[in-house]
């Protein structure tokens, strides 16, 4: 499958009739490389997030993270791109991995990429196969129809 690029909504009451249709469809699994603050703000946002370390992630593998956000069908979002090989972690096992920016503490290019992902979830309003969020742009494959 192609990749394909995706944009956020142009108005407010786009975003707006968006966020009252979708926000509470996606759900995540916050990786611990990311820390506990984003799992907190995804929450104030109403989304239904796990942290990886509170509920039993701690030190844990990639593998068993991995099992995890697929058993429960989260978008495990992370700063590792170990996530992006397709081998280890392949597409039929997979509901979604966003790989974002920042992992050297830049907070602007982090909450750039989780504003345009939050914008672009709401948009596809379905969970993603993949989706990569590397510095400098966004690209996403998924199965689904957009």
């Amino acid at each position: 499958m192609p990749w394909r690029l995706l944009t956020e909504p142009k108005t407010k009451e786009a975003t707006r009739e968006l966020n009252r249709l979708t926000v509470k469809r996606s759900r995540f699994l916050v990786d611990e490389s990311l820390g506990p603050a984003m799992a907190e703000v995804l929450r104030f946002w109403g989304y239904n997030t796990r942290y990886g370390p509170d509920v039993g992630l701690g030190g844990k593998a990639d593998p068993v993270v991995y099992a995890l956000a697929w058993r429960e069908k989260r978008i495990l979002l992370t700063h590792d791109k170990d996530y992006l090989n397709d081998r280890e972690y392949p597409f039929n096992r997979n509901p979604g991995v966003i790989v974002l920016p920042g992992e050297e503490g830049e907070q602007e290019p982090l909450r750039n990429a989780v504003r345009s992902m939050l914008n672009i979830l709401r948009v596809s309003r379905f969970l993603c196969d993949r989706s990569i969020l590397p510095e400098g742009g966004m690209s996403w494959r998924s199965r689904t129809r957009l």
